[in-house]
């Protein structure tokens, strides 16, 4: 039934997309291009949300702890990453896990006795890391090991390989062992295009993996620009990198580079979402949109300082230093998850109109 209907639905999407560009002239090629991309996008978005996220929604389903009585003592401090699966938001904080479902809004919570700073899916589960690799079993954190080195510092899933980034290297662990492939570098950030593998590091500049070898990337006209990266991105040919001074877009031919002159918030780039047709980027001083050359500031979070961002069809979701986890709906902005102290005060959540 459900192969049935993936294909029902592909074929849709092939049919909206023929009928936009036929008897298109020249002329109309980009405008009509924009016009199929939304329409696909729409439609795989209605795809995803009925038939995909049910069921997997089923296969991740576990008993996290429901927030309740102990919520002072279990409410996020610091969201430093974060992932979407499914219908289900996942973020890290210095205290644990929380997840937030977008379809009964329940908040589910696990303490940890140390503080988690990555979070990927990966084959069929949700890894989070800090001084150790875990991975969320029902309602409890399962200890997965691993050798590495140092504190866990960013997580992905490439091809079969779950990859880890330390503060001291790089490793990959998968069915055929664990392997260390980058000594002496401090993984910040993670990024996969269609051939490789982007790393982002904490002065010792930025790599891309073919899967055989190493290259570190720079630029002539400044070798040290990407030498302290805070975050990447990759979607359609391009790939972004934050730093503490711009955002950097690479077409696969030149690099942009975009400042708080160009619109930005501030040129402290500390997050990048480029998982939708607009690229958000998240800053020290607020949120902004990044489509088609143009920056746009994000209302109600274009002041505030987000960690990490991830969108989800028309909401988007922003981790906090001290606002908790928000999540923006058309024109509101509201808290889903509390910070400690908000929650520990008994202060509710707020919705900003």
């Amino acid at each position: 039934m459900f192969n049935s209907r993936m294909f029902t639905l592909t074929a849709v999407i092939a049919m909206v997309a023929m009928m936009v560009f036929v008897g298109c002239s020249a002329d109309e090629d980009e405008r009509n291009a924009g016009i199929a991309h939304d329409i696909v996008d729409t439609v795989a978005e209605s795809f995803a949300e009925n038939i995909v996220e049910p069921a997997l929604e089923l296969e991740l389903a576990g008993d996290f702890e429901a927030a309740g009585p102990d919520l002072p003592d279990d409410a996020v401090s610091r969201i430093s990453d974060m992932i979407i699966v499914a219908s289900t938001v996942y973020a890290v904080h210095d205290g644990g896990v929380v997840s937030y479902n977008l379809n009964d809004k329940e908040v589910r919570r696990i303490k940890a006795n140390e503080k988690l700073n990555a979070i990927t899916y990966h084959d069929g589960k949700v890894y989070v890391g800090g001084e150790n690799l875990y991975s969320l079993a029902g309602s409890e954190l399962e200890l997965v090991e691993a050798e590495f080195i140092g504190d866990i510092t960013a997580l992905i899933s490439f091809e079969y390989r779950l990859m880890i980034g330390t503060e001291a290297g790089l490793h990959q662990k998968s069915i055929f062992g664990d392997v260390g492939l980058l000594d002496n570098v401090s993984v910040t950030a993670f990024a996969a295009d269609n051939s490789g593998l982007w790393v982002g590091t904490e002065g010792q500049g930025l790599y891309r993996w073919n899967g055989d070898e190493f290259k570190k990337r720079y630029l002539l006209r400044d070798t040290c620009i990407f030498d302290f990266v805070n975050s990447l991105a990759s979607k359609n040919g391009h790939v972004y990198v934050g730093t503490d001074d711009a955002l950097y877009d690479y077409d696969g031919g030149k690099w942009k580079t975009i400042t708080d002159e160009d619109g930005l918030p501030s040129s402290t780039v500390l997050a990048i979402d480029a998982s939708t047709w607009v690229v958000y980027v998240a800053t020290e001083a607020g949120v902004a949109s990044y489509h088609k050359d143009e920056i746009s500031p994000v209302n109600k979070l274009d002041t505030v300082q987000v960690n990490t961002v991830r969108a989800k069809g028309h909401r988007l979701f922003a981790g906090t230093d001290n606002d908790g986890l928000l999540m923006k709906s058309g024109p509101m902005v509201k808290t889903v998850v509390e910070p400690f102290e908000k929650a520990a005060s008994g202060e509710l959540a707020a919705t900003i109109e």
